[in-house]
């Protein structure tokens, strides 16, 4: 007759959890990028997914930086971490082995082309200083789309500075439609 036995039963459920880490690490490495709108910057997270999935199984690195336009938005004084909340992390892009990589609403901000409007922003200090402002707020609205309108094509509106945030929060107060989707 069958008898249930706990210590059977654990020694097939710690080989199981083995087998399963196991295949895991045996079948690469994944990696997830996140954005926190809070403290302005980017954290990688490098581990081991469950067998055909994204999920984390194993986390083995993490790793926070600010690329250099967030550096110059924070040293400039456009905007400044928020401190005292805690740190949201909205999804950016990930990979994993045997699975095709996925993307999140933060990765606006991630492809944008980071060079150029760091250089547009040293030369346009006062348009800068409207933009920057206005653009981090979004994103910490959760509205990446409406952010990245206003730092690929309403930064240049042909209007004076003094005018540009007015134009800014009359565009800002709708949402297109997605650039990337």
């Amino acid at each position: 007759m069958f008898q249930p036995s706990w210590k059977r039963d654990a020694v097939i459920l710690v080989g199981l959890v083995l087998a399963l880490c196991a295949v895991s690490v045996l079948a690469g490495p994944a990696q997830k990028t996140e954005f926190s709108p809070e403290l302005l910057e980017y954290r990688v997270t490098d581990y081991y997914p469950l067998p055909l999935t994204p999920l984390p199984l194993i986390p083995f690195r993490r790793r926070q930086y600010r690329s250099p336009l967030l550096e110059h938005i924070v040293e400039a004084g456009y905007a400044a971490p928020v401190k005292g909340k805690a740190a949201r992390w909205d999804f950016v892009r990930g990979r994993a082995p045997t699975l095709r990589g996925w993307i999140g609403k933060a990765r606006y901000f991630y492809y944008v082309d980071h060079e150029l409007l760091l250089s547009w922003s040293r030369a346009n200090p006062r348009r800068a200083s409207i933009v920057w402002p206005i653009a981090v707020e979004l994103v910490r609205r959760n509205r990446y789309g409406m952010a990245y309108h206003v730092v690929t094509h309403l930064r240049d509106y042909p209007v004076p500075p003094d005018q540009l945030r007015d134009v800014l929060i009359r565009e800002t107060a709708r949402e297109p439609v997605a650039p990337m989707e």
